[in-house]
């Protein structure tokens, strides 16, 4: 399978950016409107920046020039093209979290994407609060992703522990506690 190197991020891991495939532009409009107002959910707001893209092919060759985390994709018009970009995404070495948005989120369409992977579905029209707590989430979930990458280059520094000194507080392994019976550290 032929997979795609995500171009370098521009500024780090701190860009917040989704980047939205609707052919309504009015979409994409609400959403950066609706993301950069204050965030309810979050304690250190930072602002996200929205990429619009009317056509997933064009989304797709943008995401090959630059990370992406989240890629909101509309399904009512674009009808099962959420699945084509699912597909797109799967070919990227880090690849961005799907999320699919519709007015006709229903059960199916719910089992569906979060049976192909997609991260999540918004229903329309789009809710406030949701969209921050499911796009937050989402951030998260991917820079964890990325976490175990980016300490496994810096060595294991991190996994080594220091050596602890013996101490008369703390009983050391194998050793008998008195009038204990037992070895300390060992309960039960």
């Amino acid at each position: 399978m032929l997979r795609f190197k995500n171009a370098a991020r521009s500024g780090g891991t701190k860009d917040r950016t989704v980047l939205s495939i609707s052919p309504v532009e009015e979409d994409g409009l609400f959403l950066e409107r609706l993301l950069n107002e204050a965030d309810p959910t979050a304690r250190n707001y930072s602002k996200w920046s929205v990429i619009r893209h009317v056509q997933p092919e064009a989304a797709v060759t943008k995401m090959k020039r630059k990370q992406i985390p989240i890629v909101l994709c509309e399904n009512d018009i674009l009808r099962d093209s959420w699945r084509w970009v699912l597909v797109q995404l799967a070919q990227f070495a880090d690849p961005p979290l799907l999320i699919v948005t519709s007015r006709l989120a229903d059960e199916r369409l719910w089992a569906e994407a979060l049976n192909l992977g997609a991260w999540d579905v918004l229903a329309k029209p789009l809710n406030k609060e949701e969209v921050h707590r499911t796009l937050n989430s989402a951030w998260l979930h991917w820079l964890n992703r990325r976490r175990p990458a980016r300490e496994g280059r810096q060595g294991h520094a991190r996994c080594a522990r220091p050596r602890q000194e013996s101490s008369p507080l703390r009983p050391q392994p194998g050793r008998r506690e008195e009038g204990t019976g037992m070895a300390a550290g060992m309960h039960g």
